[in-house]
């Protein structure tokens, strides 16, 4: 008997959860529903550096190769509709200037510029951890 009552309350905590994570998803959807997709300069706030959003309108796309495609490869099907949402996108690539003021603001939240230690200590299964390109000279 005890083992019903303990799957009962169970399954009702479960679709609790599951309402509430429901309720987060709309409240979050709504209060960060982008208004208008239109490019914009984001300032990094205290200091002086900022940078060109650009705003990309999605759509979808068909992604893959035809079974049929002279010297298809194996890994290159099936055909699949893909459908990316629309988003933003920085004009160019990071300066090293935006990247230091970022990192000089969020360096007290225990991030680290030292990829190849986190990985080697984390044991991390990782092929590369992107990053700003070495400065010329360097």
């Amino acid at each position: 008997m005890p083992d019903i009552i303990l799957k009962d309350t169970l399954m009702a905590v479960i679709k609790l959860l599951e309402q509430l994570h429901l309720c987060q998803k709309k409240f979050l959807q709504s209060r960060f529903r982008l208004q208008s997709l239109k490019s914009f300069k984001e300032q990094i706030p205290n200091s002086s550096v900022s940078f060109n959003m650009v705003a990309i309108p999605g759509g979808s796309f068909k992604m893959g190769s035809p079974a049929g495609e002279p010297f298809r490869k194996n890994d290159e099907g099936p055909v699949i509709n893909v459908e990316i949402s629309p988003f933003f996108m920085a004009e160019i690539e990071v300066s090293w200037d935006e990247y230091l003021a970022f990192y000089k603001q969020t360096s007290g939240t225990g991030r680290s510029s030292d990829t190849e230690e986190i990985i080697k200590k984390r044991n991390l299964n990782v092929d590369v951890i992107s990053g700003a390109t070495p400065p010329y000279g360097s």
